[in-house]
């Protein structure tokens, strides 16, 4: 997954204005090698990535667009001074990005956007996706993971996977979440687990 999301930051031309609204991951096996693709629409930005594991898209809404439902800068003052826990928090359910760890990600998958290095960062959409995908769900049997973003999430920010339900539909399993953050930020939380591998890993 870091191969792909790195492959998503690579695109240059889109505006740092824009705000991620949803990512996508689904595993697939139809690119050999890494692939890229970016469709500039208006006022949408539109970035896949391709690999032999699998499939990111994001779409990215230009701020001024008003299906975005952003909230008011957060200010340091409202931060908290200590981090209670970190990227792997055992907890699972609960978590939160301190700006060391966003700028870390940041780097690592080469996204220069200064949104995620301001004081009080956002929190980058993909890691949010990466985390749910390694420390809070089982990547091994996870074939489908959507988030749709509402408003984001800011470094620092206690992050609740709340609302949580799975139901088994044919051969699938399919679960739900909704994400809550302390200052505001939200997103819904879509993932799909296969029967095969299911019996796979029992």
């Amino acid at each position: 997954m870091h191969t792909l999301c790195k492959g998503l930051t690579s695109v240059r031309d889109i505006p740092n204005t824009a705000i991620v609204r949803t990512v996508q991951y689904k595993r697939t096996t139809r690119s050999p090698q890494l692939q890229i693709n970016y469709t500039p629409k208006k006022r949408e930005h539109i970035v896949s990535a391709s690999n032999p594991k699998g499939t990111i898209v994001s779409t990215m809404l230009e701020q001024s667009n008003p299906d975005w439902k952003g909230h008011g800068e957060v200010s340091l003052e409202e931060m908290p001074k200590t981090w209670p826990c970190d990227l792997k928090d055992r907890t699972r359910t609960k978590f939160i990005f301190t700006q060391e760890s966003i700028l870390e990600f940041a780097d690592a998958v080469q996204d220069m956007n200064p949104m995620y290095r301001d004081d009080v960062p956002i929190v980058p959409e993909l890691m949010v996706l990466s985390h749910m995908a390694h420390h809070v769900l089982d990547e091994e049997m996870l074939v489908q993971l959507d988030i749709t973003f509402s408003s984001p999430f800011y470094g620092g920010d206690v992050i609740s996977a709340e609302k949580m339900a799975i139901h088994t539909d044919g051969k699938l399993q399919k679960g739900h979440c909704q994400l809550v953050g302390t200052h505001g930020g939200l997103a819904d939380c879509k993932w799909v687990y296969t029967e095969e591998l299911m019996n796979h890993n029992e």
